[in-house]
């Protein structure tokens, strides 16, 4: 994708990011658009609560480290 659009390669993101957390992501991701696909207003709501509070239990090293990639 990178190379496709005549971007420079990532260089810190995988780095970033352990195995416990990467696999927080992916089950995070699976859910989140579980919720999207049912569509209920409930769910909606639901899904804006679950991205903060999914920001909030990365760990802070992955934030630090995360925050510092360009």
């Amino acid at each position: 994708m990178f190379a496709q659009n005549k971007l420079p390669n990532p260089t810190t993101i995988i780095p970033c990011i352990d195995e416990d957390t990467a696999g927080k992501i992916v089950k995070f991701i699976g859910d989140t658009l579980e919720k999207a696909a049912r569509g209920s207003a409930s769910d909606y709501y639901n899904i804006i609560q679950d991205v903060k509070a999914f920001g909030d239990s990365i760990p802070q090293p992955v934030k630090d480290c995360l925050n510092g990639n360009e």
